[in-house]
């Protein structure tokens, strides 16, 4: 650089970075402010440990969404008080039809009363919770009591009312957990730190300016060189990037209906191979027909019925080419 000439931080699109290279930069970034003091740098402290601050939130980011610990043993609930509701209807549906007449009347009745809930399949956990209360309410009335203990379900509609009590406390503790757990999304931290980035970088340069010091070239020598291994980074990240899509679009690219193979193109200015028997040369002079000895002429040879000459014949009214398909 030129003697006198202004040194300026090297400018970036923070937007276009990943979190990898967003968390790097602003890292070195940190630690180059401490490395010569924010004093020396002018550098406004309250901005400098919220930038710090804000990093450490970024880090502590997950790579990606993870399931609640909640969530496997909520599904194994789920999964066992449907079967018991898949069982204890399909027992009154079979049984209506068993040659046992108290059997028979008490699954009918019983099966009358609880039809409507056999589709509660469908519906979304926390709804099929409220719809096996209401088919409890109708398994354990007085009037049904009978009816399930004649059907041998009294095990299983227990099991059914303490399945379902499970799931609605486990439910609950997990959206408690996920609400407490809850983290701040990145593009927040990320706006943030944007504009922490840009304060601190133009109290570096305002700096330089108005107090300058060996101090701040130093930085500003520095931390362009980070801002330059990141640009060069960015950039490859976005070439192989756009290399894969140009990859990708070439080989979702439709091909011609009517091309050929490769190494089948008739070139141009050739004659078609293996010309059909009988068929002049241009430019050659008809064949006359040979003489025998005792003077008589060679008579030509008619084709044979069913003969390559009769399957060349173009089909009548045809230009030559292959017939249409009606």
């Amino acid at each position: 650089m030129a003697e006198g000439a202004l040194k300026k931080i090297r400018s970036i699109s923070l937007t276009r970075l990943n979190k990898k290279e967003y968390a790097s930069l602003m890292s070195s970034l940190i630690q180059w402010i401490e490395e010569y003091g924010i004093e020396k740098l002018g550098v406004p402290e309250a901005t400098f440990e919220a930038l710090k601050a804000d990093l450490q939130s970024l880090r502590a980011l997950p790579p990606e969404a993870k399931a609640n610990e909640n969530t496997a043993p909520l599904e194994e609930l789920d999964t066992q008080r449907r079967a018991l509701v898949s069982h204890i209807l399909g027992v009154c549906r079979t049984a209506r039809n068993l040659p046992n007449a108290e059997v028979k009347k008490a699954a009918a009745d019983l099966y009358e009363e609880i039809s409507g809930y056999a589709n509660m399949g469908a519906q979304p956990g926390k709804d099929r919770t409220e719809l096996i209360i209401g088919l409890l309410f109708y398994l354990n009335k007085e009037d049904n009591k009978a009816h399930v203990a004649t059907l041998g379900l009294t095990e299983s509609v227990t099991e059914l009312a303490s399945y379902n009590d499970q799931y609605a406390e486990l439910r609950q503790t997990r959206t408690k957990s996920i609400v407490d757990e809850k983290l701040e999304p990145a593009e927040s931290i990320r706006e943030r730190m944007d504009i922490a980035y840009d304060i601190v970088t133009t109290y570096i340069f305002a700096q330089s300016l108005i107090n300058p010091s060996t101090e701040v070239d130093a930085f500003i020598e520095y931390f362009n060189a980070e801002v330059e291994h990141t640009q060069i980074l960015l950039n490859r990240r976005m070439s192989k990037k756009s290399a894969k899509k140009t990859d990708d679009d070439s080989k979702n690219e439709p091909t011609g209906g009517n091309s050929k193979p490769a190494g089948e193109e008739e070139k141009p200015g050739t004659e078609p191979s293996n010309p059909s028997e009988g068929e002049e040369k241009p430019g050659t002079e008809p064949t006359e027909p040979e003489e025998k000895p005792d003077g008589s002429e060679e008579k030509p040879t008619e084709p044979e019925e069913g003969s390559e000459e009769d399957k060349d014949e173009p089909f009548e009214g045809s230009d030559g080419g292959s017939p249409s398909v009606v």
